[in-house]
C-alpha cells in the first residue's frame, strides 16, 4: 500500500476484524471489549480495554496485539485524516448501489453514478434545508451530547503553556486517573 500511496494512512475495517476475532474467540464480552478498544479515543483507554481482554482471555489479547493498533483503534490514528470511521460501510453501501451501473459502458456508468450522487445530495439538502445556518446535524448533535455526558467527570487544569493536568474524578474524594497532556507534542 505504501508503494502505491506513500504517506497515506491505512486502516482496517473493524467490523471485518471483529468477525475474524469472533471466529477464534466467541462470546459477546470479548467482542464488546474489542469494540471498546477500537473506539478508545486515547492510548490509556485502549490499554485499559486491552488489559480487560487480557484478564478474560490471554490468547485473545495476544491475537489483537499482533495487529498494530494504528490500523484499528481511534486512539492510535494520526491527525492527518479527518475521519475516524472504523468500518467501511460507506464504500460497501456505495458499491452495492452502483452494481447495475458497473455493467454499462464507462461514460454511461459515470453518468449513472453522477445522477445517483446528485439525487442523494438533493435529498439530503432538502432534508436539512429547514435548519438555521450553522446548525449541527441531528446525528452529530446526539454524538456531541453523548460526549458531553462522558466527559462530565473529567477535570482539566492549565499546568503550563499548552500543558494540562487531566483528572478523572469518580466521586468528590477519589481521583482514579490522571494524565498530563502536552499540546506542544501533538502532531
Amino acid at each position: 500500500m505504501q508503494e502505491l500511496l506513500p504517506g497515506v494512512e491505512h486502516r482496517f475495517c473493524v467490523r471485518h476484524l471483529c468477525d475474524n476475532f469472533k471466529k477464534r474467540f466467541p462470546g459477546k464480552k470479548l467482542k464488546d471489549l474489542m469494540w471498546k478498544a477500537a473506539n478508545a479515543s486515547y492510548a490509556q483507554a485502549w490499554q485499559r480495554e486491552m488489559n480487560e481482554i487480557k484478564t478474560n482471555n490471554i490468547d485473545a489479547f495476544k491475537y489483537l496485539l499482533k495487529i498494530p493498533p494504528r490500523h484499528w483503534s481511534k486512539s492510535y490514528f494520526t491527525f492527518n485524516s479527518k475521519c475516524d470511521t472504523l468500518v467501511n460501510n460507506i464504500s460497501e453501501a456505495f458499491n452495492s448501489v452502483i452494481i447495475e451501473a458497473r455493467q454499462k459502458p464507462i461514460v454511461t456508468m459515470l453518468e449513472d453514478i453522477k445522477d445517483y450522487l446528485m439525487d442523494t445530495w438533493t435529498t439530503r439538502r432538502n432534508k436539512y434545508d429547514h435548519l438555521p445556518d450553522g446548525s449541527v446535524m441531528p446525528k452529530i448533535q446526539e454524538k456531541m451530547q453523548e460526549e458531553r455526558k462522558s466527559c462530565r467527570r473529567w477535570s482539566c487544569r492549565l499546568a503550563g503553556e499548552k500543558i494540562y493536568d487531566v483528572v478523572l474524578i469518580r466521586n468528590a474524594d477519589v481521583t482514579t486517573e490522571k494524565y498530563i497532556v502536552d499540546l506542544n507534542k501533538m502532531e
